[in-house]
Order: C-alpha cells, then structure tokens, then sequence
C-alpha cells in the first residue's frame, strides 16, 4: 500500500519559467512524509518516542509542474535498515503524468537529539505496511 498526498500548486510556488522552482519539490515530500508519519503514528511523532532526520535526498524531475495543476505525491519505504529506512516519491500531475521522483534516506534518532539509534520495532512495523 502507498500512502498518497493532494498538493494544488500555487502561483508563489513557480518561477520566471513558470514551472514549480526546484527546492519546493522537496517542501512538498517533506510535507506528504509528515502527513503520512503522523497518520501512521497517530498523531506527534515524539509521542510514539520516535523521532528522524533525512540523511540523503535525491530528486529526479521528469516534468516541471506548472500553477493550478493538482498534484498527487505516493510514497512507500524501499528498504529497512538498523537504523534508517528509506522512502521512494513519486510526484503526479493530474492524474499519472510523472513529475518527479525522490529518493531519502532516514535516520532514527532519539527524541531532541541528533543521535542515531535503531529504528524501534513497533515504529518498523507501521511503516512497512506502507512498503513499496
């Protein structure tokens, strides 16, 4: 199962080319793995005693999304490790025109730092209903 997130690009979001400027892609994943974090884990992630930080993003753009056109962001968990996954999104306009594609790696942390940990079980559990 992917989890999907609905983003309606805004004019503040493009750029003299009138396509979206490039670092708002990475807002929008931000923004659709927080959503589906805190559905998962209902509610604040560090009620759950679990906390994360991007390690590494990777964004490949297949076509640029232009103001007023509905996008639809499916992300899922690619791979587990001890402590870090890592999530695939994929960007849709309008239906299933591929905008883009994003590939992050996570580190669990402890909550309020920033220091590694393994990636509790329960926490692993949830989101590999969202494998991909």
């Amino acid at each position: 199962m992917l989890y999907e997130h609905h983003i309606r690009i805004r004019y503040a979001e493009c750029d003299m080319q009138k396509v979206v400027f490039n670092a708002h892609y990475l807002a929008y994943c931000d923004d659709a793995v927080d959503c589906w974090m805190r559905m998962v884990l209902g509610g604040e992630l560090h009620d759950s005693g679990f906390d994360c930080m991007v390690k590494r993003a990777e964004l490949t753009w297949t076509k640029g999304a232009t103001f007023g056109q509905d996008m639809v962001i499916r992300l899922g968990v690619t791979k587990f490790g001890v402590t870090s996954f890592e999530v695939l999104a994929e960007g849709f306009i309008n239906g299933d025109d591929k905008s883009f594609e994003a590939n992050f790696t996570y580190v669990s942390t402890v909550p309020g730092e920033a220091k590694a940990t393994p990636l509790p079980s329960a926490i692993r559990e949830k989101f590999a209903a969202y494998s991909r």
